[in-house]
């Protein structure tokens, strides 16, 4: 047994002073009757009247007490299970194990900072179906697609090199690998092949190294299935070499080749870019700081989810009826023994709000078990306690999604930890919440303009932090008006003081702008000054060249026709032939050379590539 408010058990100190202070009075007051009557002529004088029967009440009176106190302190025990639709995603991480992956020239390894990247994707797919495909020069299937995330962990946890016998890098067999398990997911959900395809995912993790080829067909494949391909590499462009290891992960040495030296594996970043772009997706070169996984989150926000997940959780049983239909029975004994009656209806009356209000908490307009969350996380925000907070924040949204609350106090996490796209989308669903959401009360319009201005400052920060300029104005002169409205000065003034500092910084921008573009054009300007200047050069100098050859032949004509001994300007037949024999001579020998250059190549052809395993 539990309770779900133990806090009202502190109210269980009060009982033993309220019934000393009873038996103190009740003491004093018989003290002093017997000052005025004899205690043996008190059934003679006063038959009606018993000393013991005011304690009598106090009894049940505080027992009926101490039983509310259990039911507002809501027991439970005795659990079952509930079954929620989730809308999601279904996402395969197809993730390359191969023993290049074990190669440090990223901080540990590219393998560990792959996992790395998966246990932060998890921990946003609340509610998506995933699955893992480990390859290398072979695939399989690691984990079928399921919501259960951290048994996804668990199985990444165990994936290595050591996993797969055949080593060496097959990315087509991978990919193929991964798309007959989607289908086969896809068949899971409704018994038939699912619809709204458009909601597959595929994220390959690797360094780009493939010795097999046959790319462009999977890629193919995967566009016409409509699964949407997500690739992040993982390594450097120098590459490293490939450690081996022992069995408990101690290196042993360096990979080598037939020729004894060691193999250097590198990152091929192109490789991955045209796998991405065979089959429509997005490639991103995953960097120290992994800011392309908010760029993926983007992009996977954006897709249409499918309705056929569902989700499960354990429901204790509420047990408070038990303790409360006690204490009702307990406080209409003690009303009905005479004298002091208004004290037991008092606190009937004053108990019965409290019920009714944790009665109003389990409808569905409110759902106490959000509320609580709700709390949970307030309080680990509090201790600083960033996932714990997002964590309590998310658990409250998924028991009631409407209320704006629960979006703004996501976004406000979200927002501390950095993670702009995200805080963005939820300080927007906030200040949608807070437009749309109310009883038509004047209070409630009231609260929810007030919150709508909150979410839109906030939103305005994250913005600026994003650099979005424009839609940071926007978004503070929208706070603007709300704080106007609901007469919040404070909210008010910081606004406008953003907002101005905002246009000061966006005015420099522009002036920075139009001063290199002012630079640009001077520099363009000189760049063709120059341009013309150099060609006015070089006809100059052509012209000069020009002269210097006339000259030049007009000098050898002249001494030629100064040392001729006969008149005639032809060649004479015998000249001729001459001529003709020593040019089909050397032709000739050029063409003996050439096929003893290609004799010598032939008997000097380099060996063939030993295969690669890595």
């Amino acid at each position: 047994m539990k309770f779900l408010n133990p806090s009202w058990l502190w109210g269980l100190a009060l009982v033993p002073l309220f019934y000393g202070w009873v038996f103190l009075d009740e003491k004093r007051k018989t003290q002093k009757f017997s000052e005025f009557i004899r205690p043996s002529l008190w059934s003679r004088m006063v038959p009606q009247w018993n000393p013991q029967l005011r304690l009598n009440k106090a009894k049940y009176w505080l027992m009926g007490f101490i039983f509310a106190l259990f039911a507002l302190a809501r027991p439970q025990w005795g659990s079952h299970e509930e079954w929620v639709q989730v809308a999601g995603l279904d996402v395969m991480l197809v993730l390359d194990v191969s023993n290049s992956m074990e190669v440090e020239d990223v901080v540990p390894s590219r393998l560990l900072k792959a996992k790395h990247m998966i246990r932060k994707l998890l921990d946003q797919l609340e509610g998506d179906r995933v699955g893992v495909i480990a390859f290398a020069g072979s695939s399989y299937v690691a984990s079928p697609l399921t919501t259960d995330l951290n048994y996804i962990w668990e199985v990444t946890q165990t994936l290595g090199p050591k996993l797969i016998k055949n080593q060496g890098t097959h990315l087509s067999l991978g990919l193929e690998t991964a798309l007959r398990a989607m289908d086969r997911g896809a068949e899971d959900k409704s018994g038939a092949k699912a619809e709204g395809l458009e909601s597959r995912v595929m994220i390959l993790i690797s360094d780009g190294e493939d010795h097999e080829g046959e790319l462009e067909a999977i890629t193919k494949k995967i566009q016409q299935a409509g699964v949407k391909l997500y690739v992040l590499g993982v390594g450097t462009e120098q590459g490293g070499p490939i450690p081996i290891k022992d069995e408990n992960g101690n290196p042993q040495g360096f990979k080598r080749d037939r020729s004894g030296g060691a193999v250097v594996s590198s990152f091929h970043s192109k490789t991955l870019e045209e796998v991405a772009q065979g089959a429509s997706g997005k490639y991103w070169n995953v960097t120290e700081k992994e800011t392309e996984l908010g760029e993926l989150f983007s992009q996977m926000g954006a897709l249409n989810r499918s309705n056929d997940s569902e989700r499960r959780y354990l429901v204790f049983d509420e047990r408070f009826q038990i303790p409360l239909l006690i204490a009702i029975v307990l406080f209409f004994i003690e009303i009905s023994l005479p004298a002091r009656k208004i004290l037991a209806i008092f606190f009937v009356l004053m108990t019965l709000p409290k019920l009714a209000l944790a009665s109003e908490f389990q409808s569905p307009r409110a759902p106490l078990d959000a509320y609580l969350e709700n709390e949970k996380g307030l309080k680990a925000y509090s201790e600083g306690k960033m996932e714990e907070a997002q964590k309590s924040f998310g658990a409250a949204q998924a028991r009631d999604p409407s209320l704006p609350e629960l979006e703004f106090n996501q976004g406000i996490v979200q927002l501390k930890k950095g993670e702009l796209e995200q805080a963005i989308q939820s300080f927007s669903n906030a200040a949608m919440l807070s437009q749309d959401k109310g009883d038509g009360s004047d209070k409630t319009a009231k609260k929810n303009k007030s919150l709508m201005g909150k979410s839109l400052y906030n939103l305005g920060n994250a913005q600026v932090k994003k650099g979005d300029l424009s839609g940071a104005v926007r978004s503070y002169i929208g706070a603007i008006h709300a704080a106007r409205e609901t007469k919040d000065p404070v909210l008010e003034q910081e606004a406008k003081k953003n907002l101005q500092l905002l246009l000061s910084e966006k005015q420099k921008q522009q002036q920075k702008q139009e001063q290199e573009q002012k630079d640009q054009q001077q520099q363009k300007e000189d760049q063709q000054q120059q341009q013309k200047d150099q060609q006015q050069q070089q006809q100059k100098d052509q012209q000069q060249q020009a002269q210097k050859t006339e000259s030049s032949s007009q000098e050898k004509v002249y001494k030629n026709t100064s040392q001729e001994k006969f008149k005639s300007k032809n060649m004479s037949q015998e000249d001729a032939e001459r001529v003709m024999t020593e040019l089909a001579s050397k032709e000739q020998q050029l063409q003996i050379q050439e096929k003893v250059q290609e004799k010598f190549k032939a008997q000097h052809v380099k060996p063939q590539a030993s295969p690669k395993d890595w």
